[in-house]
């Protein structure tokens, strides 16, 4: 296949290109994000690429004829979730559809849609799946949800659309940064010693690898047409919503020396429920994640050495702030 990935040059994308050619599709990346000499996490681009704003890209005479030219987009440039910019937030929907719009214009066969969502679901049930409701109650819900809805509805028999919602995605690859949950928490303890919980710990929340990602991502992109077509999937391992005590006693084990904190507990964590990622088992069971959390905390915690994270003086008695993690860019794709 010849590939077009949005935000190739970001965490998972860096990932996901390399795991596309491995797999021998020809991949030609677009994303306008330059790399900065001195900067470790950033890796050269190892494909052809696009170096364009995606709105430029789209307003551009030229873009319907070269998407044409594609058997699959993979769409993964989107700002951070905790942006705060609603503009951004509405900015990042308009290019989204304007992209799978101008793809299915384009007869681009297939079109991957990374939701980035993270979703909390609005409900009571102990395990929720795809079609439970949705908390929407920021910019940042809200543009997702919009964008996914309005991506299905362009599907037809020459456009065959297909969502991914990733979770909290983690671990050691080219250009990661540390604005996730997971890779922020095993950063602070690997320079603090100490684990923060930011709630009681009784929540359950998923975590995904970022191989794992792109290994969904890629299963998704060459699965046959019918089982993917026009579907929504949870992406994550089968029975593993973990709650936050679990995960930090998963980065205990990889890192003795650091000592889970609960000092300052906040309100109980409402997030309490599971996810069901039933629906990726039965339909792309090639797209399950196979990485252990243990494990890939262990290989992120093996090369933080490398990263631009500076600890506190051995004597500092400074034990709550954070560390310094030096120069780390905005990669949300």
């Amino acid at each position: 296949m010849k590939v077009l990935v949005t935000g190739h040059r970001g965490y998972l994308g860096s990932t996901l290109i390399a795991k596309l050619k491995r797999d021998g599709h020809e991949v030609i990346g677009l994303d306008q994000r330059t790399s900065m000499p001195g900067c470790p996490l950033l890796a050269p681009d190892a494909v052809e690429t696009i170096s364009r704003e995606l709105g430029d890209f789209l307003a551009s005479e030229e873009s319907l004829e070269l998407l044409s030219g594609f058997d699959a987009v993979i769409h993964l440039a989107a700002p951070e979730p905790d942006c705060g910019s609603a503009a951004a937030f509405d900015k990042d929907l308009s290019n989204t559809l304007r992209l799978a719009l101008r793809a299915c214009q384009a007869a681009v066969p297939r079109f991957v849609f990374a939701s980035w969502a993270n979703y909390q679901w609005a409900t009571e049930d102990d395990c929720v799946c795809e079609n439970g409701e949705i908390y929407a109650g920021t910019h940042h819900y809200r543009s997702k949800v919009r964008a996914e809805l309005a991506i299905c509805s362009l599907a037809s028999s020459t456009f065959s659309p297909t969502i991914m919602r990733l979770p909290d995605v983690y671990g050691h690859g080219a250009n990661m940064h540390f604005r996730g949950f997971m890779n922020r928490l095993a950063a602070t303890a690997y320079s603090l010693g100490k684990i923060p919980l930011n709630s009681d710990g009784s929540g359950r929340h998923a975590v995904l690898h970022v191989e794992d990602a792109a290994r969904a991502s890629a299963a998704l992109l060459k699965a046959r047409r019918d089982l993917v077509h026009r579907e929504i999937f949870n992406v994550g391992r089968v029975r593993e919503s973990l709650s936050l005590v679990e995960i930090g006693m998963a980065l205990k084990a990889v890192l003795p020396g650091a000592r889970i904190d609960a000092a300052h507990l906040p309100a109980m964590d409402h997030c309490r429920h599971d996810i069901d990622f039933g629906r990726l088992a039965r339909h792309v069971p090639d797209a399950l994640p196979t990485r252990h959390l243990r494990v890939g905390l262990s290989q992120l915690v093996q090369n933080l050495d490398s990263m631009p994270i500076r600890r506190p003086p051995p004597k500092s008695r400074d034990r709550n702030a954070l560390p310094s993690l030096g120069y780390v860019p905005n990669m949300a794709g």
